[in-house]
């Protein structure tokens, strides 16, 4: 999939920036790539365990939560964004492939080609309002 053939795939339009963020830099990913791309703390395109426990640190995570969630995210999503069939022990995630992680509990704010869907990203805050 070339995300330069995605029309609207590389931007994140929301009610106050219908053009998406202005100045923000997409290096070619999709959304859903940008989205997982503040884990890759190396911008090499790949996710291991250790950066994604140091993400989740950075925006609070306690440190046992954060090791709990990191086993989690990379036992089940590392095997399907593999560019091979082949499991790495090391259990990356490539935000390449990260569109083959997609699964039915979704909130749909990301489609299955990794295009942002603005309006189910609203329907979020419009159905579980916290006032």
């Amino acid at each position: 999939m070339k995300t330069l053939d995605m029309a609207r795939g590389l931007v994140a339009p929301d009610m106050d920036h219908p053009m998406g963020t202005p100045g923000h830099a997409n290096n070619g990913f999709n959304v859903l790539q940008q989205h997982c791309a503040f884990f890759d703390q190396d911008d090499n395109g790949i996710i291991y365990p250790w950066e994604t426990h140091a993400g989740l640190r950075q925006i609070g995570c306690n440190f046992f939560i954060a090791l709990l969630v990191t086993i989690f995210i990379h036992l089940i999503g590392s095997y399907s964004t593999l560019p091979g069939w082949i499991p790495s022990p090391l259990c990356p995630i490539y935000t390449r492939n990260i569109h083959k992680n997609m699964h039915g509990s979704d909130s749909g704010t990301y489609n299955m080609e990794g295009r942002y869907v603005p309006v189910n990203f609203e329907n979020i805050f419009s159905k579980y309002p916290r006032t």
